[in-house]
């Protein structure tokens, strides 16, 4: 018992690697699904018609609605392999459920410039024909919606090695993972030398020297894991 007492940082600073390596590798196995997800950029209340006034009538293309919203949506391959078309079963199809009306969409943005982006608006979904996506690849359309206080939309697909379409978070930024990690790395760090220094925990110089080069090595492999291969989910 008293060995494991002597030789605490040691044992502590040996393990920080493995664990990386475990978290690292669990991380890259899940990285390396295909993914697609779709972030709303923007969302908006353009006009509203006021019960106040009973004969006022707001109309678009000759359709009278009582509340009109803008929407602006991006759709990318957020994970590492490629998509292809034949990949889908059933093509991606975005749609509400409180009886809301697309009056309008409009492809606004798409990158690489050459994807070929089709779509067919029925008023009530909007219907992705399959197209190839590879990782990275992103198309952003705008849409006016009809009758809805606060229109929430939905999406869906069958496709090939991936079991739904997510909702893109917003992420945190390199900088600050790079951040988060650098303090911990302090933090445990001056831990670590006071408590070497109160005599906490008694060891020998050239086995603190060893200990904290394989903590650092842990902590920075940590910090790589953490923060790689974040640049399509941070995708604007």
């Amino acid at each position: 018992m008293n060995w494991i007492y002597e030789n605490l940082l040691a044992l502590c600073a040996i393990a920080f690697p493995i664990i990386a390596t475990v978290i690292g590798f669990l991380y890259q196995r899940h990285s390396n699904k295909k993914q697609l997800g779709y972030k709303i950029i923007y969302q908006d209340e353009i006009i509203k018609r006021n019960s106040r006034y009973k004969g006022l009538k707001i109309t678009y293309n000759n359709q009278e609605i009582e509340v009109l919203h803008i929407l602006t949506i991006k759709v990318l391959n957020n994970g590492r392999k490629a998509i292809s078309d034949q990949d889908f079963q059933s093509p991606l199809e975005f749609y509400f459920n409180n009886g809301e009306k697309i009056l309008s969409i409009e492809l606004i943005n798409k990158s690489p410039s050459n994807l070929e982006i089709e779509f067919e608006n029925n008023s009530e979904s909007i219907v992705f024909t399959p197209t190839l996506l590879n990782s990275g690849d992103n198309y952003t359309f705008q849409m006016l919606v009809a009758n809805a206080s606060k229109p929430i939309i939905i999406a869906r697909a069958r496709i090939f090695g991936i079991s739904e379409i997510k909702k893109i978070k917003p992420s945190k930024s390199l900088i600050n993972k790079v951040y988060l990690a650098f303090n911990i790395t302090c933090v445990s760090s001056i831990i670590i030398i006071i408590a070497v220094i109160l005599k906490i925990i008694a060891l020998k110089l050239s086995t603190i020297i060893v200990s904290s080069v394989l903590f650092f090595l842990g902590m920075s492999l940590l910090a790589y894991v953490t923060t790689s291969n974040d640049k399509n989910s941070d995708l604007d």
